[in-house]
């Protein structure tokens, strides 16, 4: 997909810029523009008899837990979600990355 081979023979960086930058519109613009999913019936009849574990803790989690979570990702792992994010990087960033992350559950 990404045209690099054309990007080293060619010796204009302002072209090469003009390309790279027009590959990652593209990418993102596939993987950002998807079609909506279909409604799911089934899915609606289940959550609308389900029932509440009242066993299971809805409170939001610490920020120590957040960190503890993000210190546990085994490295040089495949990518878990469709984001493509590494457990590495998620490490090397972990004070932004576990503030951001613990703001989405307060």
């Amino acid at each position: 997909m990404f045209p690099l081979r054309f990007h080293v023979e060619q010796n204009r960086n302002y072209a090469n810029n003009l390309i790279v930058m027009e590959c990652w519109r593209s990418h993102h613009g596939n993987v950002l523009n998807h079609a909506p999913a279909t409604m799911c019936s089934d899915l609606d009849s289940a959550a609308n008899s389900a029932t509440p574990d009242l066993t299971i803790p809805v409170d939001a989690p610490f920020i120590e837990e957040v960190v503890a979570a993000i210190r546990k990702l085994k490295n040089a792992r495949a990518p878990a979600g469709p984001d493509g994010i590494q457990p590495e990087l998620l490490k090397y960033a972990e004070t932004p990355v576990s503030s951001a992350l613990h703001a989405l559950f307060i």
